[in-house]
C-alpha cells in the first residue's frame, strides 16, 4: 500500500489532479517519495477514510481491459451523470489538518488519479471512435 502513496494535490478536474500530481513529483522527488523510503511504515501509518453522500452508478460488462493485459474481464465504466467524485475538498481539507497536528507527512493515494485518468483516456477514446 506504501507504493500507492504520493503528494495530496487539489484540482476537481481528474486528468489536471493526474498532471498536477506527476509534476509534484517532479519538483520534489524526495518529499513526494517519502514514504516509499520510510522504515516501518506499516507501523506508523494514520489513513483517514472519507465517505460521501453523493447518488453515483458503475456499469460492468465483461470484456477486455489494458489493465489485465487484454484479458477478458469483469470491467467497470462509470455512468455518465453518476460518476462518483475522485476529489472531495473537505477530505482534502481534513488531512491537511490532521498531518499538521501530527507534525506528519502528508501523502494522498495516487492509484485513484491513475484508474481516473485511464477511464477519461478510455471515454475519449470511444467518444473519437464513434464520431
Amino acid at each position: 500500500m506504501k507504493w500507492y502513496m504520493g503528494p495530496l494535490v487539489d484540482d476537481p478536474q481528474p486528468t489536471r489532479n493526474a498532471l498536477k500530481t506527476l509534476a509534484a513529483f517532479f519538483r520534489h522527488p524526495l518529499k513526494a517519495t517519502a514514504s516509499w523510503r520510510a522504515r516501518h511504515w506499516h507501523r506508523r501509518i494514520n489513513i483517514l477514510t472519507v465517505m460521501q453522500e453523493i447518488d453515483n452508478q458503475v456499469s460492468f460488462h465483461y470484456g477486455y481491459d489494458a489493465l489485465s493485459l487484454w484479458r477478458k474481464r469483469l470491467v467497470s465504466k462509470p455512468v455518465p451523470g453518476k460518476r462518483a467524485p475522485t476529489y472531495l475538498p473537505e477530505a482534502n481539507r481534513a488531512a491537511r489538518v490532521f498531518a499538521q497536528q501530527a507534525e506528519a507527512l502528508l501523502a494522498g493515494g495516487v492509484d485513484g488519479l491513475i484508474i481516473e485518468t485511464m477511464t477519461a483516456l478510455d471515454e475519449l477514446t470511444i467518444a473519437i471512435e464513434a464520431a
